[in-house]
């Protein structure tokens, strides 16, 4: 996997290709497809790359917009702590599943924010539990970040006729 991200466009990409993306100044934002069942919900959200936080995390409005029923996730609770302050969480198995010439699956335990007003630019924080599965490098003449996938759970290859 080879995924870039600028300011808000995110693709995979080739090695060779990089240089066509969009430059404009940003948040690093990826796109990805969540997966969590023991909600029914499978959905495309943005991420944000975030090498501060611990876990993958659903902010408050994420969690109102996809109607997660905050009660009845399944794993444990707390709370979770970081620059913008605390927030009541909880935890759900989860797929992140990320698209490109193949699609790499990662299953991890997502922290879920209990549903708050309080609003934010992006769906998710991205964090170390995926991101230290990736090779990321930033150049920030562009800027762009890349990501090379080091080890996803599963890798999928599309078929020929889907490109």
């Amino acid at each position: 996997m080879c995924v870039s991200s600028t300011a808000t466009r995110t693709r995979s990409i080739t090695r060779d290709d990089h240089r066509r993306l969009v430059r404009r100044k940003g948040r690093p934002i990826f796109e990805s497809e969540l997966v969590i069942p023991s909600q029914g919900i499978r959905t495309t959200l943005q991420f944000l790359a975030d090498t501060g936080s611990d876990r993958t995390l659903l902010l408050p409005s994420a969690t109102i917009k996809l109607g997660i029923d905050f009660s009845r996730l399944p794993l444990r609770r707390g709370k979770t702590g970081g620059v913008g302050g605390s927030v009541l969480t909880a935890r759900a198995p989860a797929e992140l599943r990320f698209h490109g010439a193949n699609t790499y699956v990662y299953r991890i335990e997502i922290a879920v924010a209990a549903p708050g007003s309080r609003r934010s630019p992006v769906d998710a924080l991205l964090g170390r539990d995926i991101l230290e599965r990736w090779y990321l490098h930033y150049d920030r003449r562009i800027p762009l970040l890349r990501a090379e996938n080091v080890s996803a759970d599963e890798v999928f290859a599309l078929p020929d006729d889907a490109s």
